[in-house]
């Protein structure tokens, strides 16, 4: 009997999107073999204290899969759970070729997502082995190198870090939760690209402190307590104001050395900026000053800390401060996310623009942009009513997320009909051939669209933009020539992409 085409799947237990997928491959990859590698996505979940802001995180991500799977039968559990122990059953089943290894995936699964059970619990899982047939051993040192080699290859390989992943066996690759059409095509390997896109789980790994100044070593007692919770990335006042703030968008917490008097403009200037004022700032020094505490609050930072202090009160506050910037980006990436298509919207793309801005002022590397209508749309949407013309937006959204290749190319609604692209290190070339696959791939779709006065589907205008990005230069003059390229394109009868 032939072997079955082998589907490798990356994926963690408290996902819901992973989830979702083992659901849908029991039912559409019957034909395929599958290899579920199991990693730690957020490998310091810890179901016995979840915090407001991680509740509501995972409140919002299983709502995600309602929506986009709702045959998949799904509760919110009462906290997301480490899975490094789970984990390490899978792969004892794994390692001893145990013919019920499929089923004890599954138990697993819906033990947390349907029943709401803390699968980092051995008893559970003990349980749910039983239940599948599984002697699972004592847990050895085998285990913890086949997780070990599943999470290297995950954590260093081109997944952006995303859960689910899967690839075909066909050199194909799928970052994240794909829709029932785009799922078949993948798994019977009819693809052209090697990544395409879906929806997956924020992520949320070691958490990052950015310390400007000198003194860097009142800081490192707290993370010693913390075991390689966070990493610790180290900067000084010499740079410039821009570099820094750019260095603090990435950061979960910023920790600035107020012995410099420096600190005072730039805790001024992280908290102006809209890519840094969601960031929490402390300010700290060697012995505790209540003149300096109170001018440091007046400046915008959230908490002083001093070198009198016990490491475990830091570590306490440091996780009190990191978990704000979660909850503060989760608020504002729901007002950031367009509902119709549930793709970024005119607000993410302004910010998303600015940083990646700042970025290639630093890198020196070209920034593109895409600016793309729906041809006639209005014509569309006055014609086949308005629901269709939302359903026709949706697709076309979709289908332009789909077709970016890379997860730091960034996709949203500006407005209406109208979407666009950024690019980051893409020259006028590469932006220009994405631009045609997106063309192609929309025309793809055959909507149909009786009321064009051209193409009788529905088709985009597409206008490009590349430029090397400097402080002679502002992003407005980026999305302008971006948008006088597609003004030509308009007038050249639309269907096509001009380059500015």
């Amino acid at each position: 009997m032939p072997r079955k085409p082998l589907i490798t799947v990356y994926g963690d237990f408290n996902c819901p999107f992973c989830y979702a997928l083992s659901e849908r491959l029991q039912v559409y990859a019957r034909d395929f073999e599958i290899r579920w590698m199991a990693v730690q996505h957020l490998p310091y979940a810890d179901s016995s204290s979840p915090s407001f802001q991680e509740q509501t995180q995972l409140t919002a991500e299983v709502a995600s899969v309602r929506k986009r799977a709702p045959e998949v039968q799904i509760i919110t559990p009462p906290a997301r759970p480490g899975t490094r122990l789970a984990n390490l059953f899978l792969a004892a089943a794994e390692l001893a070729a145990a013919p019920g290894l499929p089923t004890f995936r599954t138990l697993v699964f819906r033990a947390l997502w349907r029943d709401g059970e803390d699968i980092s619990d051995i008893a559970v899982l003990k349980r749910l082995a039983e239940k599948a047939g599984l002697d699972i051993p004592t847990l050895g040192d085998d285990e913890q190198k086949l997780t070990g080699a599943w999470q290297q290859i995950w954590a260093t390989g081109d997944f952006d870090r995303r859960v689910p992943s899967m690839e075909n066996g066909f050199g194909g690759r799928m970052l994240g939760f794909p829709a029932i059409p785009r799922l078949m095509p993948f798994l019977q390997g009819q693809i052209d690209d090697d990544v395409m896109l879906g929806v997956s789980c924020d992520n949320q790994n070691r958490r990052h402190i950015l310390v400007i100044g000198n003194n860097v070593g009142l800081v490192q007692p707290a993370l010693h307590e913390g075991q390689g919770e966070f990493a610790l990335r180290q900067s000084d006042y010499s740079d410039d104001l821009e570099l820094l703030a750019l260095q603090a968008s990435e950061a979960d917490l910023v920790v600035l050395d107020g012995s410099d008097e420096r600190h005072k403009p730039l805790c001024l200037r992280l908290r102006a900026l809209e890519v840094t004022q969601h960031i929490p700032i402390v300010v700290y020094n060697q012995k505790a000053d209540a003149a300096q505490e109170v001018e440091a609050l007046s400046l915008g930072a959230l908490d002083y800390m001093h070198g009198d202090q016990d490491p475990v009160v830091w570590l306490a506050r440091t996780r009190g401060l990191a978990r704000y910037k979660q909850s503060a980006e989760l608020l504002g990436k729901l007002a950031r996310i367009d509902g119709l298509t549930e793709i970024p919207n005119r607000r993410e793309f302004d910010r998303t623009l600015e940083i990646e801005w700042l970025r290639a002022i630093r890198s020196g590397d070209p920034l593109s942009l895409l600016m793309i209508d729906i041809d006639n749309f209005k014509a569309y949407n006055d014609g086949y009513g308005h629901e269709a013309g939302d359903e026709c937006i949706r697709q076309v959204a979709l289908t332009i997320q789909a077709t970016m290749r890379r997860g730091a190319d960034f996709a949203g609604r500006y407005g209406g009909e109208e979407f666009v692209c950024v690019l980051p290190d893409t020259d006028r070339d590469g932006a220009q051939a994405l631009a045609d696959k997106i063309r192609h791939n929309i025309e793809a779709l055959n909507i149909p669209h009786e009321y064009s006065n051209g193409d009788r589907i529905v088709t985009i205008s597409t206008g490009v933009a590349s430029f090397i990005a400097s402080t002679r230069k502002s992003p407005v003059e980026l999305l302008k020539a971006a948008d006088g390229a597609l003004y030509r394109a308009k007038q050249a009868g639309r269907n096509c992409v001009k380059v500015a």
